[in-house]
């Protein structure tokens, strides 16, 4: 074998093993690490209602991955007791860091229910009497420096509402 065989060969073994190296990292974080949602109403004007839905995620494996700001998808229970979609959360890269064996916390996701679509499930809303919704956070961890190496995970949290009376005859109005 000639020289440029021979250091093609090794730069594609350190390649392999670092990249590898980066695989099992993305994936112990994604299968080990406890991601804990909160959910709440943020605010209620005449945009619509503001969702607010905060991820702690607690990493016990000892190495560090990133995670972009997850993407939300909101559903709230019909009559049937099944989910439909009615908002989702804004695409977002940025690019969290999450440090070894450390609770980190991924902020405020904030997803708005437009007025519309509040006037759409407003039969629901007045025969329940209530408002329940399950949030869907879509949670991509990687790593910054090898970004096409990535692994996603699903976190699910439901809220129980009561709306504000005012609210409910505003909604019988429309």
């Amino acid at each position: 074998m000639n020289t440029t065989t021979k250091i093609l060969l090794g730069a594609g073994f350190v390649t392999a093993v670092v990249g590898g190296s980066f695989v099992y990292n993305a994936v112990q974080v994604s299968k080990k690490a406890e991601f804990i949602p909160s959910i709440r109403i943020h605010s209620l004007d005449e945009r619509g209602l503001t969702i607010a839905l905060q991820i702690l995620v607690q990493n016990p494996v000892n190495a560090s991955m990133g995670i972009y700001t997850p993407f939300i998808t909101l559903y709230v229970e019909g009559a049937d007791n099944k989910y439909f979609l009615v908002a989702t959360s804004s695409p977002s890269k940025e690019w969290i860091l999450i440090e070894p064996r450390a609770t980190t916390d991924l902020g405020e996701v904030f997803v708005n229910v437009p007025i519309v679509n509040l006037l759409e499930i407003a039969d629901i809303i007045i025969a329940k009497g209530k408002l329940n919704i399950k949030a869907v956070a879509k949670i991509t961890v990687t790593d910054k420096i090898i970004s096409w190496i990535a692994t996603t995970t699903k976190v699910e949290k439901k809220i129980s509402a009561t709306l504000p009376a005012g609210l409910k005859t505003l909604l019988k109005i429309a």
